[in-house]
């Protein structure tokens, strides 16, 4: 969807995942650095009072400079209520690319680029 858009001369801009394929995602900004055009994917949470304050604080000098961070998440995967949690279990979805970019986006907003990154997820119930 991303190259369709960079296609029709647009900017897009996604919620998440920005791309299921490290692949894919690469060829998404060629295509947008040789259009001239921008594009992203970040989840807007970033913006509510908790990582607001957290900003603020670090602005304001209030701790030290952020040289690393840590986040992690534990679930019993989609909520109960959901109609059809399905893809939650196909390619693409999970935890990591259906939580992760929340924490990511936090991350960067609160201490810039990354310049390295290491994750991992495991099925912790075999059923559910």
């Amino acid at each position: 969807m991303n190259r369709q858009i960079l296609d029709a001369g647009k900017n897009p801009h996604v919620e998440k995942p920005f791309a299921v394929e490290r692949e894919d995602g690469a060829a998404t900004l060629a295509l947008a650095r040789e259009k001239g055009l921008r594009t992203g994917g970040a989840p807007d949470t970033f913006l509510g009072g908790g990582i607001q304050t957290c900003r603020k604080l670090i602005d304001d000098g209030w701790i030290a400079e952020p040289v690393a961070a840590t986040a992690f998440m534990a679930g019993h995967g989609p909520e109960g209520w959901h109609p059809n949690p399905d893809f939650f279990y196909q390619k693409g979805g999970g935890p990591m690319f259906d939580m992760g970019p929340y924490y990511l986006t936090t991350l960067v907003n609160l201490l810039g680029p990354i310049r390295r990154i290491s994750a991992s997820t495991r099925i912790s119930f075999p059923e559910r």
